[in-house]
Formats: structure tokens, C-alpha cells, sequence
């Protein structure tokens, strides 16, 4: 055999997993329904929240936040998960505090995942974070609008802490009052 050919060979080869890969992962999409969800998510106008965003976090469903954590029911809420061994959690707690300063209708929520095991169970039970710091801003209603993981920079927090806010405002609240 020629090396030319084999170079043919490992190539067509290449090509073919290549190929089955993405048939396979098509396949895995279509059966978790996420071609299904994607598209009605669209048709309604609502923004498709990244799958991606969720590796360090589990994906909670709105009922479940709400049930865990009652105040994101009527107010925007920021979950910062972090721990005193973190060495980017000491570095973002002063900048998380002086943001939540500048914005107030912002509930700020912090767990130590080391020390607050007895205090807040259901919380960590329900997103079971596996890396700190991690950030987890939770509209009104209890859904999940981003997840930001590590250090990250004071104006990034901001824009997040801004839309986050933004969010509130534009939707309305989910306890109606009933006149009589």
C-alpha cells in the first residue's frame, strides 16, 4: 500500500465519524425534544436560554425557585454561590457588594457551599453547584435569565445586574391584586 492511499483511507475514515457524530448528537437533541422546545420558545417571542449555560449548575424549572427560594417569586434575584476556601470568591464579594448597592431592587442572595449546608438545604439540593464562585440571576416569576461562572469582571456583572433589572420592569408581576 502507497502512503497516498493510506492518507485517502484515514480520511475517508475521518469523515465518517465525523459525520456520525453529528447524526448521533441530531438524534440526542431530537430525543431530549430540545428541536420542540427551541421552536416554540421562538414563536413566542421569549429568548431560548443556552443549554450550555448550565454545566456547572443544574437546570431548575421556575416552580422549583420559587418553592426554594419565595422571595424571586415577586422580585429579581441574584444567587451567588461561593465559599470561604475560593480564592475568586474573596475577590468578588466586594465587588458584588458594591454593586448590589447600586442596585437595590435586586435581591442579593450568598451561600457558602461549606458553611451553609444546614442553613439553606433545599437550595443546594435544587441547583447542586459544582464550581464557585457561581452567579445565578433569577428573574421575577422564578426563571433562570443567565448563569455566570468565576471571576468575572465588575462592568460584565453590571450589564447582567442591569438586564436582570431591566427584566422586572417589562414583565409583569407575577401576584395580582384583587380588588372587591
Amino acid at each position: 500500500m502507497t502512503p497516498h492511499f493510506l492518507a485517502d483511507q484515514n480520511k475517508t475514515r475521518l469523515l465518517l465519524v465525523f459525520g456520525f457524530t453529528v447524526l448521533l448528537a441530531a438524534c440526542f437533541q431530537w430525543y431530549r425534544g430540545g428541536f420542540e422546545q427551541m421552536a416554540t420558545a421562538e414563536a413566542k417571542g421569549k429568548p431560548v436560554l443556552n443549554d450550555a449555560l448550565f454545566v456547572g449548575v443544574r437546570k431548575v424549572k421556575p416552580a422549583e425557585v420559587r418553592q426554594v427560594l419565595p422571595e424571586s417569586a415577586v422580585r429579581p434575584t441574584l444567587l451567588v454561590f461561593s465559599s470561604r476556601f475560593c480564592h475568586d470568591c474573596q475577590r468578588l464579594a466586594p465587588v458584588l457588594t458594591r454593586l448590589t448597592r447600586q442596585y437595590p431592587g435586586v435581591t442579593y442572595r450568598k451561600l457558602d457551599i461549606t458553611e451553609d449546608q444546614q442553613k439553606a438545604p433545599a437550595i443546594l439540593r435544587a441547583f447542586k453547584p459544582v464550581s464557585v464562585p457561581l452567579m445565578v440571576f433569577i428573574a421575577p416569576g422564578g426563571e433562570i435569565q443567565n448563569v455566570l461562572y468565576n471571576f468575572q469582571s465588575p462592568e460584565v456583572l453590571a450589564e447582567a445586574l442591569k438586564t436582570l433589572e431591566g427584566a422586572s420592569l417589562s414583565s409583569p408581576s407575577p401576584v395580582k391584586k384583587v380588588s372587591r
